[in-house]
């Protein structure tokens, strides 16, 4: 199991799912890619879900974009070839649940919320 522990939180993924259905998409110039890495302390390995702009190679997080904008994001073609669809579905979906609603102002109150805690 790519991601232990997570069955728990089965039925907040189901939602999150459900409501990406009633979303529609935004354009995106970025282009979704899965990539492993491995940490260079203990070599524990990890997938993450980066964006790259369509006009550079530099990658970046996308847990804060907007949910609308991650459907309207094409994935890259090197991703296609090495995942298949529901294991890109399950990874995107852990990476736009971490912070919340994939908005900045859920991740204000979550923040605040673990300020306060």
């Amino acid at each position: 199991m790519q991601y232990p522990g997570q069955t728990e939180n089965e039925q907040y993924y189901f939602n999150v799912y459900s409501k990406l259905l009633e979303t529609a998409p935004l354009e995106s110039t970025t282009k979704l890619i899965i990539d492993e890495k491995v940490s260079r302390l203990n070599a524990m390995k990890w997938i993450t879900v980066l964006g790259v702009l369509s006009n550079n190679e530099i990658d970046y997080a996308l847990e804060f974009n907007p949910w609308a904008e991650w459907l309207g994001m094409e994935v890259e073609s090197t991703t296609l070839v090495e995942y298949c669809e529901s294991d890109i579905i399950a990874h995107c979906l852990f990476e736009m649940a971490y912070v919340g609603n994939g908005r900045y102002d859920s991740v204000l109150t979550k923040a605040k919320s673990l300020a306060t805690a």
